[in-house]
Protein backbone atom coordinates (compact mmCIF):
# COMPACT_ATOMS: atom_id res chain seq x y z
CA UNK A 1 0.00 0.00 0.00
CA UNK A 2 1.26 3.09 -0.93
CA UNK A 3 1.72 6.47 1.35
CA UNK A 4 -1.00 8.50 -0.71
CA UNK A 5 -3.35 5.27 -0.38
CA UNK A 6 -3.10 5.46 3.70
CA UNK A 7 -3.32 8.88 3.78
CA UNK A 8 -6.35 8.58 1.99
CA UNK A 9 -7.78 5.95 4.23
CA UNK A 10 -7.04 8.35 7.63
CA UNK A 11 -8.46 11.03 5.30
CA UNK A 12 -11.38 9.20 5.26
CA UNK A 13 -11.64 7.63 9.07
CA UNK A 14 -11.49 11.25 10.06
CA UNK A 15 -15.72 11.49 8.93
CA UNK A 16 -16.27 8.76 11.02
CA UNK A 17 -18.15 8.88 14.01
CA UNK A 18 -16.27 7.67 17.44
CA UNK A 19 -17.95 4.35 18.09
CA UNK A 20 -16.98 3.09 14.07
CA UNK A 21 -13.32 4.72 14.57
CA UNK A 22 -13.50 2.30 17.98
CA UNK A 23 -14.50 -0.27 15.93
CA UNK A 24 -12.06 -0.40 13.24
CA UNK A 25 -9.13 0.33 16.14
CA UNK A 26 -10.34 -3.11 17.68
CA UNK A 27 -10.80 -4.94 14.46
CA UNK A 28 -6.94 -3.59 13.72
CA UNK A 29 -5.84 -4.91 16.52
CA UNK A 30 -7.33 -8.25 16.43
CA UNK A 31 -5.81 -8.63 13.30
CA UNK A 32 -2.45 -7.51 14.59
CA UNK A 33 -2.74 -9.82 17.37
CA UNK A 34 -4.38 -13.40 18.04
CA UNK A 35 -7.39 -13.79 20.66
CA UNK A 36 -6.99 -16.54 22.86
CA UNK A 37 -10.65 -17.40 23.73
CA UNK A 38 -9.18 -19.13 26.92
CA UNK A 39 -7.67 -16.34 28.16
CA UNK A 40 -10.46 -13.71 27.33
CA UNK A 41 -12.86 -16.18 29.80
CA UNK A 42 -10.08 -16.22 32.11
CA UNK A 43 -9.96 -12.07 32.34
CA UNK A 44 -14.05 -12.05 32.78
CA UNK A 45 -13.89 -14.82 35.14
CA UNK A 46 -11.03 -12.47 37.18
CA UNK A 47 -13.58 -9.10 36.38
CA UNK A 48 -16.36 -10.80 37.47
CA UNK A 49 -14.82 -12.01 40.71
CA UNK A 50 -14.05 -8.73 41.68
CA UNK A 51 -17.16 -7.24 40.93
CA UNK A 52 -18.56 -9.55 43.40
CA UNK A 53 -15.82 -8.49 46.03
CA UNK A 54 -17.27 -4.68 45.37
CA UNK A 55 -20.90 -5.35 45.80
CA UNK A 56 -20.54 -7.56 48.70
CA UNK A 57 -18.13 -4.44 50.52
CA UNK A 58 -15.07 -6.98 50.96
CA UNK A 59 -12.72 -4.19 49.01
CA UNK A 60 -12.01 -1.07 49.63
CA UNK A 61 -12.64 1.32 47.32
CA UNK A 62 -10.08 4.56 46.47
CA UNK A 63 -10.93 7.57 44.56
CA UNK A 64 -9.60 8.31 41.10
CA UNK A 65 -7.83 11.06 42.58
CA UNK A 66 -6.42 8.83 45.24
CA UNK A 67 -4.97 6.00 43.17
CA UNK A 68 -3.44 8.57 41.10
CA UNK A 69 -1.86 10.91 43.56
CA UNK A 70 -0.36 7.31 44.76
CA UNK A 71 0.70 6.36 41.25
CA UNK A 72 2.83 9.66 41.32
CA UNK A 73 3.99 9.32 44.58
CA UNK A 74 5.03 6.04 43.53
CA UNK A 75 6.67 6.13 40.12
CA UNK A 76 7.82 9.81 40.48
CA UNK A 77 8.80 10.63 43.91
Amino acid sequence: MSKSDTKEILERVETLSNDEKVYIADQILQSMHEVDPENDKQWVKVAEERLTQVREGNVTLKSEEDLFEEIERKYKG
